[in-house]
């Protein structure tokens, strides 16, 4: 089972508001808290197995302002996403089914997409330092999210785009990334082969019957 709605992260309690990146001006998205309503009460008639959320959870509290529901807009936005997302995890855990994140990937940095096309010699990787730097709050967040919920399950690519010097644009001749966020399907299908050849596939836990 799927839903997807673009730009709409599973937070409970929460309203979004979204700035115009050329007039600055702060509007509600009036659809976010009943999405998010409905996802719970879909999660619970559903009684299912596992809830997986994945997303662009790094710097979403930057691009997204974020309250509580019937409370005024303040400059607080990380506190509520953070907040949100334990309401949502909480609600997960309440309807029977273990929560699991997938990790964002790492993002693209000053590498083409389609580099080890362009030239087979050139270097198509960039420094996982860069990486590390640009997830701490997030990765903080997550390793506290795993502190409150000790069942979360969390799936992380990381150490599969990555060596301990340098992360990739491709893998097996294949480009991972579509643009600088997103994965190509055919990318995210290797990193789930090779994701299972070193961990053990967190969907069966547990399952095996």
């Amino acid at each position: 089972y799927e839903i997807t709605y673009s730009s709409t992260t599973y937070l409970l309690g929460i309203e979004k508001y979204t700035q115009n990146n050329q007039t600055k001006e702060i509007q509600k998205s009036n659809n976010f808290s009943n999405i998010n309503k409905f996802i719970k009460q879909h999660i619970k008639e559903n009684k299912f197995k596992f809830v997986v959320m994945g997303g662009f959870f790094p710097h979403n509290w930057e691009r997204n302002i974020y309250s509580k529901e019937n409370s005024y807009l303040t400059n607080e936005s990380k506190y509520f996403f953070y907040w949100g997302l334990k309401q949502a995890i909480t609600s997960i855990i309440q309807s029977g089914a273990k929560a699991v994140i997938i990790n964002d990937n790492p993002i693209l940095m000053d590498v083409d997409i389609n580099c080890h096309l362009r030239s087979f010699k050139k270097n198509c990787t960039f420094p996982r330092i860069k990486h590390e730097k640009d997830f701490t709050e997030w990765q903080t967040m997550l390793i506290e999210l795993q502190k409150t919920f000790p069942s979360l399950i969390v799936i992380d690519f990381t150490d599969i785009i990555c060596n301990k010097e340098v992360c990739f644009s491709s893998l097996q001749n294949t480009s991972l990334y579509r643009d600088q966020q997103h994965l190509t399907y055919e990318g995210s299908s290797i990193l789930g082969k090779l994701y299972l050849q070193k961990h053990i596939n967190p969907f069966l836990q547990g399952h095996e019957n």
